[in-house]
């Protein structure tokens, strides 16, 4: 099977050198199962997004037999973000989108005119540093209310 998996691959594929080695490297490392998203480059020349997850194959002594390899095409979903961005962007008012544990992941043009931050400069910061500082305090605790 894992033969045949890699024939069909390069059959569909080239796959860039850069990405070639890291996705080996990527799968040869620790013992779990891991994930990977790249850019593979179809037979056309067409580039397409994948995500690969690659798992070890062992036998009953846990000696490596080889890697399992899937590459799934994420296209759909990768348009599907573009037009949630340009949503957002095309918002009227501030939005700012964070994570669970309140990291900020996205903003839109309005959130840097009304905070008068750069974006680059809130992405990966806590949502905190946009809430006045007597609020602060209690904010986590609401935050967390919002995602129970």
């Amino acid at each position: 099977m894992k033969h045949y998996f890699a024939l069909f691959l390069l059959a569909l594929f080239v796959i860039p050198a850069a990405a070639s080695a890291r996705s080996l490297s990527f799968g040869l490392s620790g013992t779990d199962v891991k994930t990977l998203q790249t850019t593979l480059i179809s037979k056309d020349g067409s580039s397409v997004p994948v995500f690969i997850t690659t798992s070890p194959i062992k036998d009953l002594n846990g000696n490596l037999l080889g890697i399992s390899k899937i590459a799934r095409d994420i296209t759909k979903q990768h348009k599907a973000e573009e037009k949630f961005k340009v949503l957002l962007e095309a918002a009227p008012d501030a939005m700012v989108i964070v994570n669970r544990e309140g990291k900020i992941g996205l903003v839109n043009a309005q959130t840097e005119k009304v905070f008068g931050y750069k974006r680059h400069e809130l992405l990966g910061q806590m949502v905190e540093v946009l809430v006045p500082q007597r609020f602060r305090a209690n904010h986590s605790g609401h935050r967390d209310n919002f995602f129970v």
